[in-house]
């Protein structure tokens, strides 16, 4: 069975460690992406370029000029932490 086509853009836009990182961060300890920028390797370029990423696969959105979680995101979040739980315990 292949994946539908919204569901490989959000897999694709979370596929690497860099992006999970910036998408974790910025949604759910507000940190502006300023901020995350200068307390992490990546490039301010890098950086945006990731959030573009995850607003084109619906995971993110803008509001009032800072990015912030859609609805998907947040069950994407609920998923990822039921998925460690095996993993800490």
């Amino acid at each position: 069975m292949v994946p539908s086509e919204p569901v490989l853009k959000i897999l694709i836009a979370i596929a690497d460690e860099k992006s999970f990182d910036t998408f974790r961060s910025i949604a759910y300890a507000s940190i502006e992406s300023d901020a995350f920028v200068q307390q992490t390797d990546i490039t301010r370029k890098e950086c945006y370029s990731r959030i573009s990423g995850l607003r084109d696969a619906g995971i993110m959105r803008r509001k009032n000029k800072k990015s912030c979680p859609t609805s998907l995101d947040k069950v994407i979040y609920g998923l990822q932490m039921i998925a460690q739980r095996p993993l800490v315990n």
